[in-house]
């Protein structure tokens, strides 16, 4: 499909969460960063997601959510579990907000190399904007769950193989790779491009915030319970209160349980906007090993303590840490191992230390609003070039 001459491209997104909000605020930085590059937006998304404040237009669909973190059953947004019927709504309205929206360029956010369950909404979405010419492009974060079932990977390189015209990374090469979280990336035949690490925009800053602080998050809060614990019982040790601690609860946890009993030298509060400059100076950040969080990381090189979640068999945090403790001197404590006592040691360490600002690239928002640009011209040749440089790989 070639560009309309003096049309304003039309990007449509599909997004779901099911258990962080990772995926989601990557999604809407994106989003925000095409609409900045003369974009009209359209996110499909699940109901809960659908914001006011995002200048986009909606395909509100029935919310599905993870029953825990091994993803083993979906639920709706009564608390049973999804069923034939809800997945032909989604689908149903999902294909009917597509065709009335006619876009130009269609983004799906990580299917095939994860979402699976999503294929009965996904695949006749994407069987719909190939018959409409539109140019279909993967969006995937910079580490993956590594798939073990020798079904599951061939049936993820026929679908990426065939159904996309290109697939994003969003992370820079210098750091990983995919052939790193995915072993068979080499028998990839659609073109990949590196954007960098998509960064949400600066949130605001009174220039005082998190001063000499360790500042205690765990994302949209869903699975960072038990890192909340350890944290509040690291802070009644014995020194402890020569810091103030600042534990920043996500909207999927219970703030007023948390905050039973917290000592005077600790605030518990909703996670603020602010977070990206209070890190710039907090004595040290304690968290799990998400991607937005990364990338805040990265942006800040606030003195790290990682905590990466494993539940359900989850590499993918493990593996980012591993990198974030060459990149920027983060202490990693695996799952099993965070207790008051070796978080606290960890605190400690880690406030010795000084920051560092490593060469990361941060500006994936941007870059993949030119790639998509690109895309939408009909060259993409030039928007694989836009992609970071030494991201080369040779397919066999």
């Amino acid at each position: 499909m070639t560009a309309k001459p003096g049309m304003t491209p039309h990007l449509f997104i599909h997004v779901q969460h099911l258990l962080g909000i990772g995926h989601m605020e990557r999604a809407f930085a994106i989003a925000s960063a095409c609409r900045d590059l003369g974009f009209a937006v359209t996110v499909a998304t699940g109901r809960r997601s659908c914001a006011d404040e995002h200048p986009y237009q909606w395909v509100p669909l029935p919310d599905l959510r993870s029953a825990d973190a091994g993803f083993s059953v979906l639920l709706d947004e009564a608390g049973a579990p999804a069923t034939d019927s809800l997945w032909a709504e989604r689908r149903d309205i999902l294909l009917d907000g597509f065709q009335r929206a006619e876009p130009d360029l269609l983004l799906v956010e990580g299917f095939p190399f994860a979402r699976r369950r999503f294929r009965f909404e996904l695949l006749p979405l994407i069987s719909l904007a190939r018959q409409a010419g539109v140019p279909i492009v993967c969006s995937i974060r910079d580490i993956l769950q590594p798939k073990n079932d020798p079904k599951r990977i061939e049936e993820c390189l026929t679908w990426a193989n065939t159904c996309f015209d290109l697939i994003l990374v969003h992370g820079d090469p210098s750091i990983a790779r995919l052939e790193d979280s995915f072993l068979a990336a080499g028998r990839l035949t659609t073109p990949i491009a590196y954007t960098g690490y998509v960064a949400k925009p600066d949130g605001p800053d009174d220039g005082a915030a998190g001063q000499d602080e360790v500042i205690v998050s765990a994302g949209g809060g869903a699975v960072g319970a038990s890192l909340f614990d350890a944290a509040l019982a690291a802070s009644r040790l014995p020194g402890a209160e020569r810091w103030h601690w600042r534990l920043l609860v996500g909207r999927n946890m219970d703030i007023d349980a948390a905050g039973l009993a917290a000592p005077a030298h600790v605030t518990i509060e909703p996670a603020r906007a602010d977070f990206r400059a209070m890190l710039s100076r907090a004595a040290v950040s304690v968290s799990q090993a998400g991607y937005n969080t990364a990338v805040d990381l990265f942006a800040t090189g606030a003195p790290a303590v990682l905590c990466p979640f494993a539940d359900g068999g989850q590499k993918e945090q493990a593996m980012r840490a591993d990198r974030m403790a060459s990149v920027i001197g983060a202490t990693v404590l695996s799952e099993g191992s965070v207790t008051a006592d070796s978080l606290f040691d960890a605190v400690r360490t880690q406030a010795n230390r000084s920051r560092r600002s490593p060469a990361i690239d941060l500006a994936g928002a941007d870059r993949t609003a030119r790639i998509l640009s690109l895309c939408h011209e009909g060259d993409t040749a030039a928007a694989i070039q836009t992609g970071l440089r030494g991201a080369e790989r040779t397919n066999t």
